[in-house]
């Protein structure tokens, strides 16, 4: 009986590791890390609604990358306004944090070193991040400020 009992805990201890093996493995990069800890800062402050002033550097046009007021309610772009006019924008052009955190978790998996990301310290959320190389204008940057939980 002894035997029986020792292979079935081998048995048992083998498909827990095969099973620990499929879920989602940490991350290697520090950036990578980085992430992970804001998101979870992020997460734990636990807004949903919001408006975040969010900058973009690109090689595209300049409207696009002006400093655009983003509204967001329960998750989703509701409303985009150039900062300066005040002018409507469509919502196609900026993101919410969510999406942003996910760019940036997918940039660290395939690509760390061509990543940098600092975040808020009260909130997590990103506010200076760079995507790829802007050397050779295939990169761009985002930049999001005064953000302002909504009820």
């Amino acid at each position: 009986m002894p035997v029986l009992r020792i292979r079935i805990a081998a048995v048992f201890l083998l498909v827990a590791s095969l099973f620990a093996g499929c879920g989602r493995s940490s991350p290697t990069s520090p950036v990578a890390r980085d992430i992970v800890a804001a998101r979870a800062v992020w997460q734990r402050a636990g807004l949903r609604s919001y408006v975040v002033t969010s900058s973009q550097s690109c090689f595209c046009a300049p409207e696009y990358s002006a400093a655009m007021n983003v509204t967001v309610q329960n998750g989703v772009v509701t409303a985009i306004t150039n900062a300066a006019t005040r002018a409507p924008q469509p919502l196609n052009i900026r993101q919410p944090i969510d999406t942003i955190f996910a760019n940036l978790e997918r940039q660290a998996a395939e690509s760390p070193t061509l990543l940098t990301a600092q975040f808020d310290a009260t909130y997590g959320y990103p506010v200076h991040a760079v995507f790829g190389s802007l050397a050779a204008d295939a990169g761009y940057t985002v930049d999001l400020s005064k953000l302002r939980p909504l009820p």
